[in-house]
This record gives structure tokens, C-alpha cells and sequence, in this order.
């Protein structure tokens, strides 16, 4: 395991891309599920790091729990529609139509725990490879 660390370490490392770079200014024109969400993640305390300077599994999977829960909260209402549409669909065996709902419900919540999980790293001075880094 040790080992595997190592190299993925070294992968990071070698990245040139500016996955590395940790936004130094606030996040600006957030909306009230994301001010809600940032609130919440704060209650966590203070970052926890491991001796790669990913984050520590522990804090990282209640950071997840915190973004899943608000952005899938934040889609809710959305959502609820689309899965109305998706059972009578099923129900009606038009399963063409009804995969093209299933990954329309599935890209809605993939957005919104992207968008929150970029909102979030930013507040917490976390970037992208130290977050890819976590064990």
C-alpha cells in the first residue's frame, strides 16, 4: 500500500497542470444552499491532512457526506419531476426515453456535487491535488 501511495504521490507531483493551485480569494455570488452548505462544512473544524498532504479519510468523507447531502438537497425539487416522468416511463416500457431521464437525473447530481465540491475546496484553501491525494 505504501508503495502505491509513493507512486501516486510522485504522479501528482509531476502534474504540471494547475491542479495544485489553492484559491487564495473567497468565493463570491455563492447562492443561499451553498452559503448553507459552507456553514455546515466549517462545523467540521480545521482541515485535516495526512503525512502526503492529502486529506485525512476520516474528515474527507464527512466533507463528502456534507457536499452530497446539500447538492443533492439543492436538486431536490428538480429532481422530484424528473423521477415522476422516469417511473411512468418504466411503468410504460419506453426504456429509451427512460434511460435518457436516468442519466439526465444522474448529470443534474453530478453538477451540483461538482460545482459544490469546487465552491468547498476553495473555502477550505484545499486544492485539487492535495483533495485527489486523500487515503
Amino acid at each position: 500500500m505504501k508503495h502505491e501511495q509513493l507512486n501516486l504521490l510522485e504522479m501528482m507531483q509531476n502534474d504540471t497542470s494547475d491542479k495544485s493551485k489553492v484559491s487564495s480569494e473567497p468565493a463570491k455570488d455563492l447562492q443561499d444552499w451553498q452559503k448553507a452548505a459552507l456553514a455546515d462544512i466549517d462545523k467540521l473544524g480545521e482541515v485535516k491532512k495526512n503525512e502526503y498532504g492529502g486529506i485525512q479519510f476520516e474528515y474527507f468523507m464527512d466533507l463528502m457526506l456534507a457536499i452530497t447531502r446539500h447538492a443533492r438537497s439543492n436538486i431536490a425539487s428538480f429532481k422530484r419531476d424528473l423521477i415522476e416522468k422516469r417511473r411512468k416511463l418504466l411503468k410504460d416500457f419506453e426504456l429509451d426515453e427512460y434511460k435518457v431521464v436516468v442519466k439526465k437525473i444522474l448529470k443534474m447530481e453530478e453538477e451540483a456535487i461538482k460545482t459544490l465540491t469546487d465552491v468547498t475546496l476553495a473555502h477550505i484553501k484545499v486544492s485539487e491535488q492535495q483533495f485527489m491525494m486523500t487515503q
